[in-house]
């Protein structure tokens, strides 16, 4: 397990979770404060854990995001992630589904 920490004039303002295992690595969580989204903040974070992943030999990331959020579909399709199903009623909160993406690390 690998945490990334996203710090602004010494405040902690992002953060992102990695488990790696052999050679498939997961992000476990990505979120940026919202005072500080807008801002790229979050591209920099996930191209940061993608290239730690790639330092240690991950051949292949994933992750969840709610089918809702749109905007981190879209940051996760530039950065080369695609679909690949959905869990149904992964959200504990409010049931909602979440899309599963991949990206292949050697391809991206």
């Amino acid at each position: 397990a690998h945490y990334l920490v996203l710090e602004v004039e010494k405040q902690v303002v992002g953060y992102c979770g990695i488990w790696i295992v052999m050679d498939d690595a997961q992000i476990t969580n990505i979120a940026v404060s919202p005072a500080y989204r807008g801002r790229r903040f979050g591209e920099a974070l996930l191209k940061a854990a993608m290239k730690l992943c790639r330092m240690k030999r991950a051949v292949q990331l994933s992750l969840e995001v709610r089918v809702s959020n749109h905007i981190a579909q879209s940051l996760y399709k530039k950065l080369g992630f695609e679909p690949g199903g959905i869990r149904k009623n992964y959200y504990t909160d409010n049931g909602e589904d979440a899309l599963l993406m991949w990206v292949r690390l050697n391809e991206s």
